[in-house]
């Protein structure tokens, strides 16, 4: 093995998006699921938010803490984990981790493959989704519940 191709580490990190890239939008899948037109959402609350110079991601998160204080809390922590379970990945996505951590294991079985996610949407979805057990670490933006469970209409990045 030449110094070119010697690894550096035995590890190699594969970092993943998760909205439109494991999974369908979340946000247009969310307010499918509580019987809201994704479409007319955006036009009617997202894009006003983005127009007076809100941040894209900002101003959606805004629009659903607005949109379940309206619906009476609807959003709430035990809701939030109910969709990410019911959340279908795309096509052949379950079975990729497994192959990618056999291939690997075919090139090199002293490298180690570990997977993360970084996402601009909702990170409690993914944790609650059947692909969160591989996983090492996920980041993303999440909602700050109360007591209760409820939405408190706040969103942290972590």
């Amino acid at each position: 093995m030449t110094v070119v191709t010697k690894p550096f580490s035995n590890r190699i990190a594969v970092v993943f998006d998760f909205d439109d890239t494991l999974v369908q939008d979340t946000v247009d899948a969310l307010l499918s699921s509580l019987g809201i037109d994704p479409l007319k959402f955006r036009q009617e609350k997202i894009k006003p938010l983005i127009d007076k110079g809100w941040d894209k991601i900002l101003a959606r998160f805004y629009a659903l803490i607005q949109e379940s204080k309206r619906q009476d809390n609807k959003i709430t922590q035990e809701y939030i984990a109910k969709f990410g379970q019911e959340l279908a990945p795309f096509d052949g996505v379950t079975d990729m981790f497994d192959h990618l951590r056999q291939r690997t294991h075919e090139l090199n079985p002293k490298v180690e493959l570990e997977f993360y996610l970084i996402t601009c949407g909702m990170v409690e979805i993914a944790r609650h989704n059947c692909m969160a057990p591989n996983f090492k670490a996920m980041w993303g933006c999440e909602f700050y519940y109360g007591e209760s469970g409820g939405n408190k209409g706040k969103v942290c990045v972590e």
